[in-house]
């Protein structure tokens, strides 16, 4: 497990600092990335699985306005937390780190998701992403949910919270790569319509994905031995 643990950290390597003050500790173990990326990163996977569950199919369209205007807001969080504590205007947290990178990529899950299943899939149904509110409350209460789980450090979170860390990296990777192939000919005129067309934008996305996270972690590793600066070894 140790060794899975060590592949898990040099993916979270590619894509944060790792800063040790910055990130949680379970048990003295810190966590795959820094407290910010963690929110993030599951905050985007959770409400993704959360919304797949819930919609039953693929769903597309624009979500309602409440739904855009609490998204906005969310990530609007992360930019003023980042902002503001990098211009040295105020100092923040890890738990603020947490629940800003929490807010941000779950409301990122609910803009960019349905965009994509518009722009890759065909067929999709004519109800919309976000169609009840109730589900949307829901989904809110979840996110708090989670924040109070994670701000406990308990020990037995340490694993699962490293491999949902982990899938939420790969997620927003590979669905970011997935567009951009679909962007270049001859890709942008095929559509998802089943497993066989889904490879064609999978198996490019997911090569692409391969090679940026081996260039950032080898750009990583460089600028940490130009600057170095408080880091748990792995």
């Amino acid at each position: 497990m140790d060794y899975i643990i060590s592949l898990l950290y040099k993916l979270g390597t590619a894509v944060c600092h790792q800063i040790d003050e910055r990130t949680f500790h379970f048990q003295g173990h810190p966590l795959i990335v820094c407290a910010r990326d963690t929110g993030t990163y599951t905050g985007f996977i959770l409400s993704l699985i959360y919304w797949m569950i819930i919609n039953k199919k693929i769903k597309g369209g624009t979500p309602p306005f409440y739904a855009l205007l609490t998204a906005s807001i969310f990530i609007g969080t992360l930019v003023i937390d980042g902002g503001t504590s990098y211009l040295h205007i105020r100092e923040t947290n890890n738990h603020i780190r947490l629940l800003t990178g929490l807010l941000a990529g779950s409301g990122a899950c609910i803009l960019i998701i349905p965009c994509v299943f518009d722009l890759l899939y065909k067929y999709t149904s004519p109800e919309k992403f976000i169609g009840k509110l109730n589900h949307f409350l829901i989904w809110i209460v979840m996110i708090i949910i989670l924040y109070f789980v994670i701000i406990t450090e308990y020990y037995l979170l340490y694993y699962p919270l490293s491999f949902l860390i982990t899938i939420g990296i790969l997620t927003l990777i590979l669905t970011v790569n997935a567009v951009i192939i679909f962007l270049i000919p001859p890709w942008n005129k095929k559509t998802i319509k089943d497993w066989k067309s889904f490879l064609i934008f999978f198996i490019p996305a997911l090569f692409l994905s391969c090679i940026e996270l081996y260039l950032t972690y080898r750009l990583h590793i460089y600028v940490k031995l130009l600057f170095p600066y408080s880091s748990p070894v792995r």
